[in-house]
């Protein structure tokens, strides 16, 4: 009988990618997380800034 070992991924909770960053080897999975974490931090933060960006325009039209 020929039992194989899944492969197990390692989890890491982090508060920040930069976190994971110091950890990794240049060959590990983790890279591309990180990537779409920074991706999507940056998506929300340019969000933020549409949406207050809007909220003052609007602002801004109710004191004329």
């Amino acid at each position: 009988m020929n039992e194989s070992t899944p492969e197990v991924d390692v989890i890491h909770v982090v508060e920040s990618p930069d976190d994971p960053a110091t950890e990794l080897e240049p060959d590990d999975k983790g890279w591309s997380d990180i990537g779409q974490w920074q991706s999507t931090r940056r998506n929300c933060m340019i969000a933020k800034a549409v949406i207050y960006f809007d909220e003052a325009h609007r602002l801004a039209e109710v004191d004329v």
